[in-house]
């Protein structure tokens, strides 16, 4: 069944946890993927010059694990220094994702970055299996591809995976372990008066405020229009992908996301800054002040949006949470319900790593105001 497993993993990485006034859980599946490729970051408070300041965060890898692990290990640390020199956090957070985009084409990253991969579980490759031969298959599927017009997702992932073992097979040696492995980077940090979301690919973040689930970000696609003028001004190109009723956008055919942190290979115009690169790293940013009426953020992969609106994953939390269910129960609730039972009758859908984080705001301990109550049980997007 391509590279999906013959069952899914289900068991879930669960934790919460609680800082200045708030609530937060994280939880994550490997679900019907070969390995999981996710991480994230829930740190409820910063400390030093970000004391009171918590960040969460979900890092969705793609072509590998290597550069969510290392957002994971570096964004932090590289958030507060940039903090300090600028006394911006609006500055910082635009500022420290391409800043790790730099760090992965530093040589003395790159051994940390080959550990990630060597941590998970690569494609196996047949000892008898010649170089020459995995090289003909890839041409192969490329030539197949070209008459028959169109490069579906599995086409394209089993093009990259083969294109990894070819790797491996000669020696796992690269100009940069980033190359052709990135991640999208969905980033909340939540003050004591802000709720801030720095984004850059098509995981999301979502405030649920009294029952309205309100748009922290937006999903960075190759054919957003403003996406698709920066792509092809770089010298890409946006090709659609079309499997039964589902398109899907790519740039060069092969990413199907318009930014993201790693990625290198889509980043090699000297002429241009980070922000005009064919896929960049710059984030687009957006706060909300804090009000009574906040009661939650959903922080998530794509994984998870592929099979449910904004509005109804806050109904699905919501509802449980109001039946005083505990936070853990009604996140792997959700990771359950987003899971198919099929990954080749739902074209996939379903069949991705998941990982959530939601972060629960203690009303009581917001400048004093007793909480002000959950309304209705039924979301509505703004």
């Amino acid at each position: 069944m391509g590279n999906y497993l013959a069952e899914p993993k289900k068991d879930k990485d669960t934790a919460t946890g609680s800082g200045p006034g708030v609530t937060w859980g994280s939880t994550g599946m490997q679900g019907w993927r070969v390995t999981m490729e996710d991480a994230h970051v829930t740190l409820s408070d910063l400390g030093s010059s970000l004391s009171g300041v918590g960040m969460y965060a979900v890092f969705d890898g793609h072509g590998g694990r290597e550069v969510a692990a290392f957002c994971e290990h570096h964004m932090p640390s590289e958030l507060l220094t940039l903090a300090r020199q600028s006394q911006d956090l609006f500055a910082a957070l635009r500022a420290v994702f391409p800043r790790i985009d730099d760090m992965l084409r530093q040589h003395e990253y790159h051994q940390e970055l080959l550990s990630y991969r060597n941590q998970q579980e690569g494609p196996s490759v047949p000892p008898e299996v010649p170089v020459e031969d995995l090289q003909n298959s890839i041409k192969d599927d490329m030539a197949v591809a070209r008459t028959r017009g169109a490069l579906t997702k599995e086409d394209a992932e089993g093009i990259l995976m083969k294109m990894m073992m070819l790797q491996r097979m000669n020696g796992g040696q690269s100009v940069d372990p980033a190359h052709s492995v990135g991640c999208a980077a969905v980033v909340v940090m939540v003050t004591p008066n802000k709720v801030i979301c720095a984004n850059a690919g098509d995981s999301r973040a979502v405030l649920c405020r009294r029952g309205r689930a309100i748009a922290l970000s937006i999903d960075h696609k190759p054919n957003l229009e403003t996406e698709t003028r920066r792509i092809e001004a770089a010298g890409g190109t946006v090709q659609a992908m079309r499997r039964g009723n589902f398109t899907t956008y790519r740039v060069n055919g092969n990413l199907s996301l318009s930014r993201a942190i790693g990625d290198l290979q889509y980043k090699t115009h000297r002429q241009l800054p980070p922000e005009k690169q064919m896929v960049t790293a710059v984030p687009e940013i957006v706060q909300h002040p804090r009000h009574p009426d906040d009661e939650f953020v959903v922080i998530a992969c794509d994984g998870i949006w592929d099979v449910k609106t904004s509005a109804e994953v806050c109904n699905f939390l919501r509802r449980r949470l109001l039946r005083q269910m505990s936070l853990s129960m009604a996140m792997e609730q959700l990771l359950d319900a987003c899971c198919t039972t099929d990954p080749k009758r739902s074209m996939g859908l379903g069949a991705d790593n998941m990982t959530l984080i939601v972060v629960v705001f203690n009303q009581w301990e917001l400048d004093g105001a007793r909480p002000s109550g959950w309304s209705s049980c039924t979301c509505t997007v703004t």
